[in-house]
C-alpha cells in the first residue's frame, strides 16, 4: 500500500517556512491597515508578547485542552504576525515625520551619486542635527549657471549640503496604472522631497574621518567606475558597471528597454546569478583544501563569506543580492558545496532577516521576483524530466552548478566525459531558466505591464556570456596591469551580448504590452502551489483544485482584454503644469480634455505605456474647445458625460452672469484662474470643489481656505491623488 506524507511534513522538513509566512502576513496586514494602527507599534509589540505568554500559560495550566500541535502553531503564528505588523508600523512612522510648514534651513550629507541634467541635480541627503537627524530626503537642486566652474559647485557623495527649502511629504499621484513613486521612495528609506532654487544651497567638504562606512564604500565604487570609464564608453560602460558594481547611473533608457523586452533585466540587477559566479570562482580555489585539514577548509570558507559580503556592501546592498548572500553564507558555513543546504529553509531564513530589518522590502518587486525565482528553482527543477543519456552523469555528479568550477570542467583529468558534462550544464541551465520564467512571468507582467515570449531563449543565449564577463571583470579590477589587454575581450563580449539581445528583440512579437488583473496573478500562484502539492502527495483533491485555479487564471486573463472590462468613468489626472480630464466610455472610445491637449497627451505617455496599452484601451480622442454629441457635451470648460457634470476654470471668467448658478457635480480650479472662489460660485453651484495639481502652492492654500469658509467639500488632487469618478459598477482599470 502506498503511503502519503501529511501536508504538515513540509513544515517539519522546513520549519523556517512556518516562521516567515505569518511574519509576511503580519507585514501585509500592517500595510493594509496602517491608517488604523499608526502610532500603535508599542501596543502591537506588547500584544505579540501577550499572545505568546498567554499560549504558554494555557499550555502549562490546561494541558488536556490546549496541549495540541495546532494550538501551538496558531499561537506562534499570531504572535509572529503581530510582531511583523509592529515592525512595519514602526518603520512607516519613522519615515513619515511631521515636516514643518514653509521653507526652513536644513543641513545634511549627500549619500548617493547625484543624478541630473544640464539644469538640475537630483541628490539623496541624510539630514543631520535637530529632530530630523538621520532622515533621508530626495532633493532637486537647480544649477547656478554662473558658478558651474567654481569650487564645490558640483555635488559629490560625502559632501555636506546646506539648503533652504520646504520639504514635502511623500504622496502618490493616484493616476490609474501609474508607477507609485511615493511608495518606491518610502521602501528605499526616503521620507520627503524638496526643490531648491539656484543660490539657496551650498556645498562644503566633509572630513574623511567623519564619513560613514556606506559613503566610503560608495566613493570606492565610484573610483572603480572611473577605472571602467577609461576603457569603456556609452552602452558598454553602463552594462559593465551595472553588471559588476550595481551602478546604474550610466544606463540609458534604450539599454534598459532592450534588456526588458528580451526578458533578461535580471542580468543588470545584481542577484544570485552574479553571486553564484563569484561563489563558483572562489570554490574552485578551495578545491585543493578538500583533502587537507579541516581547519584550512573552515578558514577558507570564512574568507569566502567575507568576500561575498564585501562585494554586496560595495554594490550598495540591494535586496536581491542580500538575499543571495545570506543563502550562500549559510551554505558556506555548513560546508555544503553539493546542494544539500540550498533549500527552502535558507530562502526563508534570508527573507526573515531582510524583512526584520526592513519590513517594507516585502512590497519591493525586486525582492518578490528574487524570492519567487529561487523558490521556483527549488520546487520545480527537481520535478522536471531528465534526458536518459544525461541521467547517469547527473546522478554521478549532482548539482554541477555548485561544484568547484575547475573540477567540473576538467573532471580530474578524464577529458572523455567533458562533452557529457557540458550537456549536463546546458540542460541544468535550461531547467533553471524555465523554472524561473514560469514562476516570475505573471508578476513581471503585472508589475511592468509587458510580456517577453522569448525570455527563455534570451536567457539561454545571454547567461553563458555573463560567466566570462563577470570573471574577467574581477580580474580587470584586481590586476590593473592587465586592464588594457582584458578590455578588448570584455568589450568584445559586451558587443556580442548586445548583438544577441538586439536579434531577440527584433523577432516578431518580442515584447507584448499586457497587464493581467491581480485576481489572475493570485489564481496562477495558487495553481502552482496546489500543482506541487498534487505531485508530492498524489491526492485527487489537489488535482481538482489545481485545475479549477488554472481555469480561473486563464479566464480572468482573457476577460481583462474584453472591451466591457473597462468601465465608464471620469478621471481628473494628477499632473504638474497642466490639466487633463479623461472621459472613458469603454476600451475603444475615450476622450481627453485639456487646455493644451497636445502637451497633455505627451505628458501622459507613461500612463499610455503602463495602463492604456496593457489593458487594451485605445488612445483617447483629443477634445477641442467645442464639441456637442448625444452622449458628450464639452463647451468652454463645461463637460457633461454619463450623467456627470464638471466645470473647469482655467482662465479668467468672461461674459454675463447667469440668473441662477448652474448645478455641477465638480468645480475644478486649475492653473490660469486667479479670481476668488466667490466669483466662481456666482456661476456654478458645485457639490465638490477640486483643486487641480497644476495650481501653485499659493493658490492651493488660498482656494483651500475659501472652500472651508464656504462650507463646501474639498478635494485636493495633489494631496489625495487623481480624482476617479466611476459611472457604473464595473471593475476599474
Amino acid at each position: 500500500m502506498q503511503t502519503y506524507l501529511p501536508p504538515r511534513s513540509v513544515f517539519s522538513e522546513h520549519p523556517l517556512i512556518g516562521l516567515v509566512l505569518p511574519f509576511m502576513a503580519g507585514i501585509a496586514a500592517g500595510e493594509w491597515a496602517y491608517s488604523i494602527f499608526s502610532g500603535c507599534c508599542a501596543f502591537l509589540f506588547v500584544a505579540s508578547l501577550a499572545v505568546a505568554v498567554g499560549g504558554y500559560v494555557l499550555q502549562v495550566f490546561r494541558p488536556l485542552q490546549f496541549r495540541t500541535s495546532r494550538f501551538n502553531l496558531a499561537v506562534v503564528s499570531i504572535s509572529i504576525g503581530l510582531m511583523g505588523m509592529a515592525l512595519l508600523v514602526n518603520q512607516r512612522d519613522k519615515l513619515q515625520p511631521s515636516w514643518p510648514v514653509g521653507a526652513q534651513t536644513f543641513r545634511g550629507m549627500i549619500m548617493e551619486t547625484p543624478r541630473g541634467s544640464s539644469k538640475a541635480h537630483q541628490v539623496e541627503v541624510s539630514l543631520t542635527g535637530g529632530q530630523y537627524d538621520g532622515l533621508r530626503v530626495r532633493l532637486t537642486l537647480m544649477r547656478d549657471t554662473m558658478a558651474l566652474h567654481t569650487a564645490c559647485s558640483v555635488p559629490e557623495v560625502g559632501n555636506t549640503l546646506l539648503f533652504y527649502t520646504s520639504i514635502e511629504p511623500l504622496r502618490a499621484s493616484g493616476n490609474p496604472g501609474d508607477f507609485d513613486y511615493a511608495a518606491w521612495l518610502r521602501r528605499h528609506g526616503i521620507s520627503g522631497t524638496g526643490f531648491c532654487a539656484a543660490g539657496y544651497w551650498q556645498l562644503s567638504e566633509t572630513a574623511a574621518s567623519h564619513l560613514p562606512l556606506t559613503v566610503r564604500l560608495h566613493r570606492w565604487r565610484n573610483a572603480l567606475v572611473r577605472r571602467y570609464a577609461e576603457y569603456f564608453q556609452g552602452r558598454d560602460l553602463g552594462v559593465i558597471t551595472a553588471m559588476t558594481l550595481g551602478d546604474k547611473t550610466h544606463l540609458d533608457r534604450d539599454t534598459r528597454e532592450v534588456y526588458s523586452q528580451a526578458g533578461v533585466s535580471h542580468v543588470l540587477a545584481l542577484s544570485g546569478l552574479h553571486l553564484s559566479i563569484l561563489f563558483a570562482l572562489w570554490n574552485s580555489f578551495l578545491q585543493p583544501l578538500f583533502r587537507c585539514r579541516r581547519l584550512l577548509f573552515i578558514g577558507a570558507s570564512l574568507v569566502g563569506v567575507a568576500v561575498l559580503w564585501s562585494f554586496a556592501a560595495l554594490a550598495g546592498l540591494p535586496l536581491s543580492l542580500v538575499r543571495a548572500t545570506i543563502m550562500f553564507t549559510v551554505m558556506q558555513m555548513t560546508g555544503c558545496f553539493r546542494g544539500h543546504s540550498f533549500s527552502l529553509n535558507n530562502l526563508a531564513l534570508a527573507a526573515f532577516i531582510i524583512l526584520a530589518v526592513s519590513p517594507q522590502a516585502l512590497f519591493d518587486v525586486g525582492f518578490q521576483l528574487s524570492g519567487l525565482c529561487v523558490a521556483g528553482i527549488l520546487l520545480i527543477v527537481p520535478r522536471l524530466p531528465q534526458p536518459f543519456l544525461l541521467r547517469r552523469e547527473a546522478e554521478r555528479q549532482p548539482y554541477l552548478v555548485h561544484r568547484p568550477l575547475l573540477r567540473t570542467l576538467f573532471l580530474t583529468g578524464r577529458y572523455s566525459r567533458f562533452p557529457r558534462t557540458a550537456c549536463c550544464w546546458f540542460w541544468q541551465l535550461v531547467q533553471v531558466s524555465f523554472a524561473a520564467q514560469v514562476v516570475t512571468l505573471p508578476l513581471v507582467a503585472y508589475s511592468f505591464h509587458t510580456v517577453a515570449p522569448y525570455g527563455l531563449l534570451a536567457n539561454l543565449l545571454a547567461v553563458p556570456l555573463v560567466f566570462p564577463l563577470l570573471g574577467l571583470s574581477v580580474v580587470f579590477l584586481l590586476l590593473p596591469f592587465s586592464q588594457p589587454f582584458l578590455a578588448m575581450f570584455i568589450g568584445g563580449l559586451l558587443r556580442l551580448l548586445d548583438g544577441v539581445l538586439a536579434a531577440v528583440v527584433r523577432l516578431p512579437g518580442a515584447a507584448l504590452a499586457y497587464s493581467p488583473p491581480l485576481g489572475a496573478v493570485v489564481a496562477f500562484y495558487l495553481f502552482v502551489v496546489f500543482a506541487l502539492a498534487a505531485s508530492r502527495w498524489r491526492r485527487p483533491v489537489y488535482v481538482y483544485l489545481a485545475g479549477i485555479l488554472f481555469a480561473v487564471a486563464v479566464a480572468l486573463a482573457l476577460l481583462a482584454r474584453s472591451p466591457w472590462w473597462v468601465p465608464r468613468q471620469v478621471i481628473v489626472y494628477n499632473l504638474h503644469g497642466t490639466t487633463a480630464v479623461h472621459l472613458v466610455e469603454d476600451a475603444r472610445r475615450s476622450y481627453l480634455w485639456s487646455p493644451a491637449p497636445l502637451r497633455a497627451d505627451s505628458v501622459l505617455a507613461p500612463l499610455r505605456r503602463n495602463c492604456w496599452e496593457p489593458c487594451g484601451v485605445a488612445a483617447p480622442c483629443l477634445l477641442g474647445d467645442s464639441l456637442v454629441e448625444p452622449h458628450l457635451y464639452a463647451v468652454d470648460g463645461l463637460l457633461a458625460f454619463g450623467g456627470c457634470r464638471l466645470a473647469i476654470l482655467h482662465r479668467p471668467l468672461t461674459g454675463k452672469l447667469p440668473v441662477e448658478p448652474l448645478n455641477v457635480d465638480f468645480l475644478v480650479l486649475a492653473r490660469g484662474y486667479g479670481a476668488s472662489l466667490h466669483a466662481a460660485l456666482r456661476r456654478y453651484r458645485p457639490r465638490v470643489v477640486v483643486l487641480d495639481a497644476s495650481l501653485t502652492d499659493y493658490y492651493r492654500r488660498r482656494f483651500a481656505g475659501e472652500v472651508r469658509n464656504a462650507g463646501l467639500e474639498l478635494y485636493d488632487v495633489r494631496q489625495k491623488g487623481a480624482l476617479v469618478v466611476p459611472l457604473d459598477d464595473r471593475r476599474p482599470f
